[in-house]
């Protein structure tokens, strides 16, 4: 089990470090810097960092059930951490410049 478990934290690098602590720390900074968290689920660092490691635990059954179809366990890992490097550039540039990644592409 141990096994399992240290080859899923090697696959979920990726989004462990952007969408789990780049996001929860780039949050924290904008909301320090005067900006305002649109998701209401998000509505404390406490919460945020308990439902992205829940998040963390319902992927690793994920993983677990997408062993035998690596294509499709693929999509979804990289899937989730460009979803991960967005958010942090979103909220870096909520930092530096006032205005999310979104906002300077007029999607927002």
């Amino acid at each position: 089990m141990i096994q399992i478990i240290t080859s899923f934290l090697y696959e979920v690098r990726h989004i462990i470090f952007f969408y789990i602590i780049g996001d929860l720390i780039t949050t924290q900074a904008a909301l320090g810097s005067g900006a305002y968290e649109a998701n209401p689920f998000l509505i404390s660092f406490t919460t945020a960092l308990v439902l992205k490691l829940v998040f963390l635990i319902l992927l690793f059954l994920v993983y677990r059930s997408l062993q035998q179809r690596p294509v499709s366990w693929n999509i979804c890992r990289h899937s989730i951490a460009g979803i991960g490097v967005i958010a942090t550039v979103s909220n870096m540039l909520v930092i530096l410049w006032g205005s999310s990644l979104f906002q300077f592409t007029g999607v927002v």
